[in-house]
């Protein structure tokens, strides 16, 4: 009531203050929604982190995870935690974490998705790094976002593609606008590169195809990354995986393993 209160008396004193502290209450409902779901289901935040919905999962533990990669996962997992992907807003993000222990709210969920649904990587391995490394870290949001982020939580979230469109990281990374500043800032390889480029039908096949050069630098011409000083595997990674085909997989194995979910008769999982 206090914390309420005080937000409008603050907004009446400054209405410009409003789209901030609507986003802080968010934050606050966010956290108290995973101290409930914890509360529902205590074993979630055990050591073994107990999934919601077991019916969903594949791996043994947290301490037994890493023993399931095979070569290839763990140069990804390697490339994740330190930012090297070659997904642009994922290692803006990746390399904050590691400079300062913090990272936005939106690239959280950013960098959580492309670990699990873009790399195909145990979301027990990305909540530990995040456990290691947050300087906020709150057991309690940490570990239903990666669970939700694996699609073995209360509440799964698919964001998916959303990581993709400008307007929803550059809202969501604060200290950036629309011209991508939060990625040229930490990650200055592509600081010289231009918004967008448009690209003839001729080249991409369908009218004119316009390049997002942060989200994609895989897809901006070479004249145009050259000009910007970048070369791509060399000044900055090309990127580890086709995070298309990564995600296809994984829903695929998604939709096989809810078969192991018991239903209620409208096919809703029980948990």
């Amino acid at each position: 009531g206090r914390v309420y209160h005080s937000l409008i008396n603050l907004i009446s004193s400054n209405p410009n203050l409003k789209k901030q502290c609507a986003s802080f209450v968010r934050r606050i409902c966010w956290r108290d929604y995973t101290y409930a779901v914890t509360a529902l289901f205590p074993d979630s935040c055990s050591i073994n982190s107990t999934p919601i919905r077991s019916g969903y999962y594949n791996t043994t533990n947290i301490r037994t995870a890493i023993t399931h990669l095979n070569e290839e996962q763990q140069h990804r997992f390697h490339c994740w935690k330190h930012g090297k992907t070659g997904y642009p807003l994922v290692d803006a993000g990746m390399r904050q974490l590691m400079q300062e222990g913090y990272m936005p709210q939106k690239v959280r969920l950013a960098v959580s998705t492309c670990f699990v649904e873009g790399l195909g990587l145990p979301w027990e391995l990305g909540m530990q790094h995040f456990e290691t490394h947050l300087v906020d870290f709150d057991k309690c949001i940490n570990t239903q976002m990666w669970m939700n982020a694996g699609c073995v939580g209360f509440d799964p979230y698919y964001v998916g593609g959303e990581y993709k469109r400008r307007p929803y990281w550059d809202d969501g990374a604060q200290r950036n606008n629309s011209k991508g500043e939060y990625v040229r800032m930490l990650v200055p390889e592509l600081d010289q590169l231009p918004e967008w480029v448009e690209l003839a039908e001729k080249e991409r096949g369908v009218g004119v195809y316009r390049v997002d050069c942060l989200y994609e630098p895989w897809g901006v011409p070479e004249n145009v990354l050259y000009e910007a000083g970048v070369v791509l595997g060399e000044t900055y990674p090309i990127r580890i995986c086709n995070e298309r085909i990564e995600r296809t997989h994984f829903f695929e194995r998604m939709r096989e393993r809810r078969k192991g979910m018991e239903k209620d008769e409208k096919g809703r999982d029980l948990v």
